[in-house]
């Protein structure tokens, strides 16, 4: 099992460590060797992580390395329709600020879930964008706790696909679930449990103005983990979970959120980056 996770262990310690948004140098001088900025950009990790990619861990680097780390397209996220639609202005509610932070050139970052390749062994799906790209971000008290990222959007498409009837999302974030559930034919209503205020605040003084359906959408203030675990949700067909910033707080909520299931025998649960929080647990 510790070798099954040794890549994810190694961009990791990398993502929260390194001085990310400093690395166009380094890869461009690695560069003029004349290998790739893909290349470049694993061999700058691999070296800062004691990888040894042209000695005695040359086939662990060449077999691995290229299935964790690619370059990316803009485009496709550029065109995604809420970062299309919403503009986002530095904006305060409570100890809540709403504003945009970006990628810098050449950072790395998670860009979806991890899999598990066919020997067992886990990869993490690491990415960056050639140029500075821009996203929006809620930060509380200083720090940030949502995004709407690559990451959010190549996780949510799936289970957004999958929605229909009346769904209930437990944790509002920045509302992109709620926006593209809200365009689909086969959503009846969408039902919001958040208990930030502030949070909430954002949303019907800023964001809700810009959504296009925005009147399938409402808002309950309330713990979603209390609600699910009382029996109490609103009476739904799909259920989505999104109340934790990623797989290291992730673990626990789930597996409050699962033993609750059984509350809802006729309610589909989803949850958010489950696949990841599954090899866990």
């Amino acid at each position: 099992m510790e070798r099954n996770f040794k890549l994810v262990e190694i961009f990791a310690d990398f993502l929260n460590t390194k001085e990310l948004k400093k690395l166009r140098s380094p890869v461009l001088s690695i560069m003029q060797a004349g290998v790739s900025d893909e290349e470049a950009l694993r061999i700058l990790i691999a070296e800062s992580e004691g990888v040894d990619c042209a000695g005695k861990d040359k086939e662990f680097f060449n077999k691995y390395f290229p299935l964790c780390l690619k370059k990316l397209d803009q485009s496709p996220y550029l065109n995604d329709e809420y970062l299309k639609k919403i503009s986002f202005d530095d904006i305060k509610s409570g100890d809540c600020k709403l504003f945009y932070d970006s990628y810098a050139p050449y950072e790395p970052f998670v860009f979806d879930d991890i899999y598990s390749f066919f020997d067992g062994t886990l990869i993490p799906k690491i990415g960056f964008f050639e140029n500075k790209f821009s996203f929006p971000a809620i930060s509380e008290n200083g720090n940030i706790w949502m995004t709407v990222t690559p990451n959010e959007i190549n996780t949510m498409q799936p289970l957004i696909q999958k929605a229909f009837g009346k769904i209930t999302l437990l944790g509002l974030g920045l509302g992109y679930f709620a926006f593209h559930a809200a365009l689909s034919d086969k959503v009846e209503k969408i039902m919001v449990i958040e208990k930030n205020k502030s949070i909430i605040d954002l949303y019907d003084g800023f964001l809700k103005k810009q959504f296009l359906s925005a009147e399938k959408i409402s808002i309950i203030e309330g713990d979603a983990y209390e609600l699910v675990e009382k029996g109490k949700l609103p009476e739904s067909d799909f259920v989505f979970c999104d109340l934790w910033r990623d797989v290291s707080d992730g673990v626990i909520g789930y597996k409050r959120l699962k033993k609750a299931e059984k509350n809802y025998p006729n309610t589909k649960f989803t949850y958010w980056i489950e696949k990841s929080i599954k090899f866990y647990l």
